[in-house]
């Protein structure tokens, strides 16, 4: 019997995801992001991010040209890391966390650009004509590489940078947590709404029950509650040991590399070799592989689709 997320996933298979759906895949892979920069030490440190100063040459808060030059090699940057933004292809529940993944790291790399050349936040976005110059840079580069997925990146920054708030939220039309979610409204009195506080039972106006059971009778060899250790004395949650994830992780970082030296040994010492494609692995050890692999003068692609996903090789045009 398929169960009810499994028919989910596969009646969203190969169709667009809904935008709630997007919005908050977005939240969440933001949150994890800023807990990788946090726990590495900052944004240079972590390989998804793009902190060269070179972006910088020549822009201006107030020149759309110069903006359009550094939001298209910023966004190239990214697709080279996933293929999948480049995909015209719908952005289905397959590659949801590829590309939701990859345009946040975009996202954290154009705010922190355009606060390094105005010392300010993105300016507000609107989904009319009076855009300012940096998001008519963005907005050109989407459309022209990720038209697929455009659409839905706009709408992440309607609702990310727009300062209207609408007061009436139209069920689904927003995602379920975090900062894009309505404020919690507590409803008293109505049809449907809780009973005010005065119209509620009081504990002493409740029936009382003669036929209640009665009371176990006590154990008592069961120790004595002042013979239980103290709260102080259990072992905490945060004392025990979590070392096992890191170290799976490694391992599997460890043999997501091993791999892209066997397929560079490979196409070095094999001339009539014109690709290697790697083991399938996850988004994460993926990236791993395409940034070793670009380091070292080779290009990449993904291929395959789901859990078959994985990093093909090939020889620059040069080699």
């Amino acid at each position: 019997m398929t169960s009810t997320f499994k028919q989910r996933f596969l009646e969203m298979t190969g169709k667009e995801v809904p935008l709630d759906y997007f919005l908050y895949t977005c939240f969440e892979a933001e949150k994890m992001l800023a807990g990788t920069e946090k726990r590495l030490g900052g944004p240079d440190k972590v390989d998804s991010r793009n902190t060269d100063p070179s972006l910088m040459e020549g822009l201006s808060a107030t020149n759309e040209a110069s903006w359009e030059r550094a939001v298209g090699t910023l966004y190239d940057w990214h697709c080279a890391r996933e293929q999948a933004l480049l995909d015209r292809a719908p952005v289905d529940i397959e590659k949801l966390c590829a590309v939701a993944d990859e345009f946040v790291a975009f996202h954290a790399d154009l705010r922190h650009l355009y606060h390094a050349v105005t010392g300010e936040g993105l300016p507000v976005f609107t989904e009319e004509d009076d855009l300012a110059p940096v998001w008519i840079a963005v907005t050109n580069v989407l459309d022209e590489k990720s038209p697929s997925a455009a659409g839905l990146f706009k709408k992440f920054f309607a609702w990310a940078y727009n300062s209207w708030e609408p007061q009436v939220f139209e069920v689904g039309s927003r995602p379920p947590v975090g900062r894009y979610s309505p404020p919690p409204r507590l409803r008293t009195g109505g049809p449907g709404g809780r009973p005010e506080r005065e119209d509620r039972p009081r504990r002493d106006d409740r029936p009382e029950h003669s036929d209640r059971p009665a009371p176990r009778a006590e154990h008592t060899d069961r120790p004595q509650r002042d013979d239980r250790p103290h709260r102080d004395d259990r072992p905490r949650r945060d004392d025990r040991p979590r070392q096992h994830d890191d170290e799976r992780s490694m391992q599997q970082e460890k043999e997501a590399l091993a791999e892209v030296e066997k397929a560079l040994a490979k196409l070095e010492n094999d001339p009539s070799t014109e690709f290697v494609d790697l083991p399938p692995t996850n988004s994460y050890q993926r990236r791993k592989q395409h940034h070793e692999i670009n380091e070292r003068g080779f290009k990449t692609q993904s291929v395959g689709e789901g859990h078959d996903r994985a990093v093909r090789v090939t020889r620059d045009k040069g080699k």
